[in-house]
């Protein structure tokens, strides 16, 4: 699967440069639309930081659809030696209940154009239509040392526990660059240092254009062209976009008349005989009084062809790329190369555009403070160490707290703590929920002539992970009962897992379902355990009961016993009055002695025995037939509900009018949806709405904000930027069905496509979701017609 960066603002690099007083200062900022290309719809988002502590990242971008990312820290472990590592994640939330992820990432239309860098967040409009629909997403990061590798990656549901995130397999094709900053060759002359900027062979594309040899000597070819530029002022990050005219090789409207193509073209290719032979490296001392250095790397597939055969036969090449050199015209190879005959001057080697990364080092930074909203933190979970001021000369600083504020609740010996030389705050273990707020003072000791700091921030604690304390209902013997496990605080997503279980019964978990399976009636007990998004982690014990069949012979509650003494051994000559008259009271009359009626038989007394294994209508069947799962009125809220069974109505969709597209293409068509909601609460708008078709390839996502959305007197009418979509709901009176329109423009409708087609409507603000589907699809003349 494809991953690219479009546009990608990489890096605005802060290098203090090498003082008398002060060691080098190196900081860098990144921030860079990513397209989701990857074929499927993603969840979240993932930049691995090799080398680097959560101490070492500041500044986090938190202003597209998932909001605040999460920061962890572990390591790795290289030749014995043990690395740091730290994780910088977007992760939307998961609906336990419905079993969703809230916020979603459709995948990008095909064509789809450079956005600058700047465009994939909140109130938005990318190629011309709405930040939502998309396809893209805004990221960004902050670092105050170099990392030795960084990888970027989409991250989507975990097929093997639903509910979770991982990472996709194959990180995003363009590389962001290793840094280092040397000392001046003769300060005398001119003191700045010299810049240097490594961009490791970056990972090939998913799809290769052309042949090539996977297991060769070689890899796949990228090609690389790098512009750069100097500036007597101080770059900015607001002007690392692609389209401004500081930055070199811009796309326009004004070119950077200062620019320097330092590489005009140069390939990229791992050879394993020879890792760091294609390295693309920049390096140069920045001229005496400038005081930034900017670099644009633009990347290209490469499409020529490759050492594929040899004399050997077939596919015996090492793979390497044969036209390694681009003519003039930036599209074709240059020369004759004899040794394998072929001539690079006529063919094209330069193909689709992947994306650009613009990078810039500035020789003097000021003092500077972190983002004001401090990544959040749990109850009874160890906050990672965050820094709140850097930059200047890099320290010692002097820091304290200043005015009214509080830190975190904690227990003695977990304190927060406030390195006044480093800016860093040392994460404690917090105790209570809760938003604090706290401001501090900051002056640099090395250089006192740097600005003082006065910063406020804000540290939010959610309550501790728990696991929720649920009634499994009563199972059967040999019949898989199943539950949905919930858990309340933390944050989501979860990654749940069994821990233990009695012996006799066999528990596993897809998701938060448990199903559980006793071969013999007892209790039985299950130890299962919740882990969040935050390191939180809570186990719980939950006890299942499989009751014995016909067990209940021991009290017989429907044949009551007469009060004297002698029940079993009626003697009417002897006692009359306690002797039961049949025609007077045949109901007490007791049964002869082969049919004792205060011995209870199954048949009689169906309502206090356990019911015969022939009924079933409370008991959940197997996990291979999860949508003949009854749910159990004493228990509804443990039984899993299938997502196709709404429990506020039901949706009927009709699907008309998709434009047909040939087999193996792609084409833009309209689907227009119809249909209606059933016995359903009125649609709730507040938090907005998502609607999506589902259908073979096709698989398309529409959002309407709060402020999409309108009450045109007894309908409800949605529109999104630009009229890609429109969605009527109607009448509204109580107890009858409303009509449901739609029309869904600017599809990407990929040949063959059949049925069956599922429509999804979410309401946002209140989680709802109800899915329908229709198998039958026939092609007319105006294209495929569902009904």
């Amino acid at each position: 699967m494809k991953k690219s960066m479009i546009g990608m603002i990489a890096a605005t690099f802060a290098l203090v440069a090498c003082r008398a007083s002060a060691g080098t200062m190196f900081g860098a900022l990144s921030n860079f639309d990513a397209v989701n290309d990857t074929g499927t719809p993603c969840n979240g988002f993932e930049i691995e930081l090799d080398d680097i502590q959560s101490r070492d990242v500041t500044y986090t971008f938190q202003y597209q659809r998932y909001g605040a990312p999460k920061i962890t820290e572990d390591s790795f472990v290289v030749g014995g030696v043990s690395h740091p590592r730290t994780f910088v994640r977007w992760m939307s939330s998961y609906d336990q209940t419905n079993h969703v992820f809230t916020q979603t990432t459709p995948v990008a239309p095909l064509g789809f154009k450079d956005t600058g860098g700047h465009l994939c967040f909140k109130n938005m409009t990318v190629n011309g239509q709405p930040y939502d629909t998309s396809g893209c997403e805004h990221f960004g990061v902050g670092t105050l040392k170099n990392p030795s590798n960084t990888v970027y990656r989409w991250m989507k549901e975990d097929p093997a526990t639903p509910g979770s995130l991982i990472a996709q397999g194959n990180p995003v094709t363009i590389p962001a660059p290793v840094w280092s900053v040397n000392p001046a060759p003769n300060p005398a002359v001119n003191p700045a240092p010299v810049v240097a900027a490594v961009i490791p062979v970056p990972p090939p594309p998913a799809v290769v254009p052309v042949l090539y040899l996977p297991n060769a000597e070689f890899g796949v070819a990228v090609w690389a062209k790098v512009f750069e530029t100097e500036s007597p002022n101080k770059a900015e990050l607001h002007r690392l976009v692609s389209d401004d005219e500081a930055v070199p090789g811009n796309l326009g409207p004004v070119p950077n008349a200062n620019a320097v193509t330092e590489i005009a073209w140069q390939i990229l290719q791992t050879d394993t005989m020879n890792p760091t032979a294609n390295e693309l490296t920049s390096s140069k001392q920045m001229g005496n009084g400038n005081e930034s250095v900017t670099r644009r790397y633009e990347f290209y597939k490469y499409v020529g062809p490759y050492d594929v055969n040899s004399s050997n036969g077939p596919n015996t090449g090492t793979n390497e790329a044969i036209c390694a050199s681009v003519a003039a015209d930036g599209l074709h190879g240059v020369g004759f190369n004899a040794g394998f005959n072929v001539d690079c001057s006529s063919l094209v080697v330069v193909g689709e555009y992947i994306g650009a990364q613009m990078a810039a080092a500035d020789v003097a930074t000021p003092l500077s403070a972190n983002d004001a909203n401090l990544v959040d933190g749990e109850v009874g979970v160890p906050y990672p160490d965050r820094p709140l001021i850097f930059g200047g000369s890099g320290g010692p600083y002097a820091i304290a707290f200043s005015g009214a504020g509080t830190l975190p609740a904690t227990d003695l010996g977990n304190e927060f703590t406030l390195d006044s030389l480093t800016g860093v705050l040392k994460g404690g273990i917090p105790k209570g929920t809760g938003t604090s707020t706290f401001t501090v003072h900051a002056t640099d000791l090395v250089e006192p002539a740097q600005p003082a700091v006065d910063a406020t921030f804000n540290l939010t604690v959610v309550d501790a992970v728990a696991v929720d304390n649920i009634a499994i209902p009563d199972g059967v013997k040999n019949v898989a009962t199943l539950a949905n496990l919930t858990a309340s605080g933390g944050a989501t997503p979860f990654r749940w897992s069994a821990v233990s279980a009695s012996v006799g019964l066999n528990a596993s978990l897809v998701g938060n379902t448990l199903s559980l399976t006793a071969n013999s009636a007892g209790t039985f007990n299950v130890q299962v355990t919740v882990d969040d998004s935050l390191r939180g982690t809570s186990t719980k014990t939950l006890t299942y009961n499989v009751p014995v069949v016909g067990a209940a012979t021991a009290t017989p509650t429907n044949s009551p016993l007469p009060t004297s003494t002698p029940t079993n051994s009626p003697q009417p000559t002897n006692t009359p009055t306690s002797t039961p008259v049949p025609t007077d009271t045949p109901t007490n009359t007791p049964p002869p002695t082969n049919t004792p009626t205060d011995t209870p038989l199954p048949t009689s007394t169906p309502t206090n025995s356990p019911p015969p294994t022939n009924s079933l209508t409370n008991t959940p069947l197997p996990t291979d037939t999860p949508t003949n799962i009854p749910v159990s009125t004493s228990t509804p809220t443990n039984t899993v509900v299938p997502t196709n069974t709404p429990s506020a109505g039901s949706l009927t969709l009709s699907l008309v009018g998709i434009r047909p597209a040939a087999s193996a293409s792609a084409s833009n068509g309209t689907v227009a949806l119809a249909g209606s909601l059933a016995n359903a609460a009125a649609i709730d708008t507040s938090g907005g709405l998502v609607i999506r078709v589902q259908a073979g390839g096709l698989d398309q996502i529409r959002m309407f904000t709060a402020q999409d959305c309108r009450a045109l007197g007894p309908i409800i009418e949605c529109v999104s930027a630009g009229r890609t979509a429109t969605a009527r709901f109607g009448p509204t009176r109580t107890n009858r069905s409303r009509a449901f329109t739609a029309s869904l423009d600017k599809l990407s409708i990929t040949g063959p496509f059949s049925g069956p087609v599922t429509m999804t409507l979410t309401e946002l603000q209140s989680g709802m979701s109800r899915s329908g589907a229709i198998a039958t699809c026939h092609t007319m003349g105006r294209g495929l017609v569902c009904r």
